[in-house]
């Protein structure tokens, strides 16, 4: 949640203590450095690997552990230098689109303690998609087109061959040697990246949407088609895909996922939806989950899909049951930061949107959230007293809070 006025409100602050602090005061010279940030932001990109979900968390990459089904347990974490906008793990290696910062190389071999051990940035580039292989990746660049990464030494990745199509592309997905890219304009093309040095096109279709993401399931390529809902694509011939079936949605499609023959998708201010696709010329609504947030991205696996929700972080939906989705937990959910208390390495957030959240300090360039609780009113104000949490609740008196055990305060 955003507050235009604070900064508005925060600038008149400091011209009436300027005008009234004595002059010699008023003309002390402070020199003010940041120690430490709090990396998270809105989540935008979750992708699943090897039991393990990575999340682009605001500017930071966030890894946790989802083998075993159960709620996500924090591996790692680790900044970046601006908002990530796509993640594609192989070999150890994450790779991490950020936009007009380019690409980030991360070394995830030891997932509780990730390293970036290599970039890749470009004048004038707008990383918007990665897709990794075997020694090397492909990103879809909104500015700069499709550009072929050799990762033969990850520190120092080279540019190997580009392809523009003249269009800005969003997001694309590896499929062997075919290559399937996205744009903004609706367009899924073909790429043939058999040779990786000799990128070429080899197949086109348009549509008037905007195509946000994809993903591939066999001989059929779906697209997140924003405002058009989720477009299905015949590939069985790479050099004529045409569009065999379509699924019109309410929201704006921004993200899919395909697994077990059915489509999970990412419809932004509505949510998720789960569509069948035995039938890829027919598909067919199952549900929809309303999430808090703006879904953003999806990956599904199995009995589970993770939604990357903007502010509201990851929601992770139980999938049992395709026509009766089901929340049944959150990650790295944002709020709005009112008021803050700190003993020892341990600070204690007066969310005003969702009550009381405890971030460990110990590491400064990494800052946790190791538990947060759901006070059922806007946090307005916290301090403590010995091993107790004292929140100001709006409309709602004060909340106590056992804290003796940080990791696991008890209302």
């Amino acid at each position: 949640m955003t507050h235009p006025s604070r900064p508005i409100r925060l600038l008149a602050a400091a011209a009436v203590l300027a005008f009234a602090a004595p002059p010699s005061l008023a003309q002390i010279s402070l020199e003010v450095s940041e120690l430490s940030h709090w990396y998270n932001g809105p989540c935008r990109v979750v992708s699943l690997a090897d039991g393990r979900v990575y999340v682009g968390n605001g500017t930071a990459l966030d890894i946790a552990d989802v083998s075993e089904g159960g709620p996500p347990r924090a591996l790692g974490k680790v900044a970046l230098t601006a908002a990530v906008q796509d993640i594609s793990v192989r070999g150890g290696l994450a790779l991490v689109a950020l936009g007009e910062s380019g690409l980030r190389v991360v070394d995830v071999s030891a997932p509780d303690a990730p390293q970036v051990i290599g970039a890749f940035v470009e004048d004038g580039c707008d990383v918007r998609g990665v897709a990794a292989a075997e020694g090397r990746c492909f990103l879809a660049d909104f500015a700069l087109g499709l550009r072929v990464v050799d990762l033969a030494a990850p520190d120092a990745p080279v540019l190997v061959a580009e392809l523009d199509p003249q269009d800005d592309l969003s997001s694309l997905v590896l499929d062997g040697t075919l290559l399937y890219v996205a744009d903004y304009s609706g367009d899924l093309r073909v790429i043939d990246v058999s040779s990786p040095a000799h990128p070429q096109q080899i197949g086109y279709f348009g549509t008037w949407g905007g195509a946000y993401g994809l993903d591939v399931d066999g001989a059929h390529v779906y697209l997140a088609d924003g405002v058009l809902g989720l477009r299905v694509i015949d590939v069985s011939d790479p050099f004529h895909p045409g569009e065999v079936g379509y699924l019109d949605t309410d929201g704006w499609a921004y993200g899919v996922s395909v697994s077990d023959a059915r489509a999970y998708l990412a419809d932004g201010t509505h949510g998720l939806r789960v569509i069948d696709v035995d039938d890829p010329t027919d598909p067919v609504e199952l549900a929809v989950l309303d999430t808090d947030g703006h879904a953003w991205s999806v990956a599904a696996a199995g009995d589970r899909a993770y939604v990357a929700d903007s502010w509201p972080g990851l929601r992770i939906i139980d999938l049992s049951v395709p026509s009766q989705p089901e929340e049944v937990g959150g990650y790295l959910m944002r709020g709005d930061a009112a008021a803050v208390a700190r003993r020892d390495s341990v600070a204690f957030v007066a969310d005003a949107d969702h009550g009381l959240r405890v971030l460990d300090l110990r590491d400064p360039d990494s800052i946790f959230e190791t538990a947060s609780v759901d006070l059922g009113a806007p946090g307005l104000d916290v301090v403590l007293s010995g091993d107790h949490v004292f929140v100001a609740l709006r409309d709602a008196g004060l909340a106590v809070i056992d804290a003796s055990q940080p990791h696991m305060p008890v209302p």
